[in-house]
């Protein structure tokens, strides 16, 4: 299945090289890149929640933060293959480089214990009368319509600001680098913790307050390089509890497709609910007048993310039996 989704991702890639459309775009890189990529992940969660127990926060945070380390110097190299080929060659380039790059590790990928025929299978969905899980779906929504603005919006807000476009994706390089640290080091803290819910309120909080207090008033580059290392290392890291939240099912693999769901409708709606914000008219020096309600919105609902984790009390009524050695979420 994830040699199947790796070469869904590299014919999506080489398809939105021959497109010339926005439709084309969508149903190439957007659509079937997508589902390519849903493809190879749920086999890779599935076969991390076979081998690690313990330390399973860890090891979700190495995994995710791979992307982060990609992410590193990616800007820059897809800047430089753009100015230099165009879109066309620069997305043949990138499904080569994919492919090659992830066929020498694929044999390497297995289950720990062999799948057999006579098991069962089905989806328990005893979680959705467990008021903790509704507690954990908000934050986790507000989050992920949070999340991807000011990936989208950086660089732009840099340019406005007099910097040029290599600054711009230094910003995108240090999101991601500290994406990485924090989606390590959240996830080594949520296997020693004994309340992951206060490492969720303090990652949403903090990336709130960055959104309100840094980005809000940013107009040069040293404050804008501290908000993206702090919201890269904080709101980056709200991936890792997954992990933790799945501890409610036996079946931890659909509610984190679920929670993966929630988010990723915060990553279809961002471009246009920001696109009207930034169309209102404003006069005002917070956030250069024309990102002060996409930067209030930002915050709002990182706020919105740390408030509705409050309620983690209710995992005190209907919380769910241990499912295993450590299947608390405490």
């Amino acid at each position: 299945m994830i040699v199947a989704g790796c070469a869904l991702c590299t014919a999506s890639l080489v398809g939105a090289s021959f497109t010339a459309s926005v439709a084309g775009l969508i149903a190439t890189q957007g659509t079937l890149y997508g589902i390519g990529v849903l493809v190879v992940y749920a086999p890779l969660v599935s076969l991390i929640n076979e081998w690690f127990v313990d330390r399973r926060g860890f090891a979700y945070g190495i995994v995710f933060a791979g992307g982060g380390v990609s992410g590193v110097g990616l800007p820059f190299l897809v800047e430089w293959l753009l100015a230099s080929y165009g879109y066309h060659t620069t997305l043949r380039i990138i499904a080569v480089a994919q492919a090659v790059l992830l066929a020498p590790v694929l044999p390497f990928v297995k289950p720990r214990v062999a799948s057999s025929s006579s098991e069962t299978t089905g989806t328990e969905l005893d979680f959705l009368r467990q008021p903790i899980f509704w507690v954990l779906m908000a934050s986790n929504i507000f989050q992920g319509f949070a999340y991807y603005i000011p990936f989208l919006y950086l660089p732009t807000f840099a340019s406005l600001v007099g910097l040029s476009p290599r600054i711009g994706a230094l910003l995108l390089a240090a999101l991601n680098f500290s994406s990485t640290v924090g989606q390590v080091g959240f996830g080594h803290l949520s296997d020693r913790t004994n309340n992951v819910f206060i490492l969720v309120f303090a990652t949403t909080f903090v990336s709130a307050g960055a959104s309100f207090f840094i980005w809000g008033y940013a107009q040069s580059l040293a404050p804008l390089l501290v908000y993206a290392i702090l919201f890269g290392l904080f709101a980056g890291s709200y991936v890792v509890f997954w992990p933790k939240f799945s501890l409610l099912s036996k079946d931890p693999l659909t509610l984190y497709g679920l929670y993966a769901f929630g988010k990723g409708i915060g990553n279809v709606v961002t471009g246009p609910i920001t696109a009207r914000l930034l169309a209102a008219d404003t006069s005002s020096s917070y956030g250069l007048g024309t990102y002060k309600n996409v930067i209030i919105y930002t915050g709002a609902l990182l706020l919105a993310s740390s408030i509705s984790i409050l309620g983690w009390p209710l995992k005190g009524r209907g919380s769910p039996t241990p499912r295993s050695e450590r299947s608390s979420i405490s």
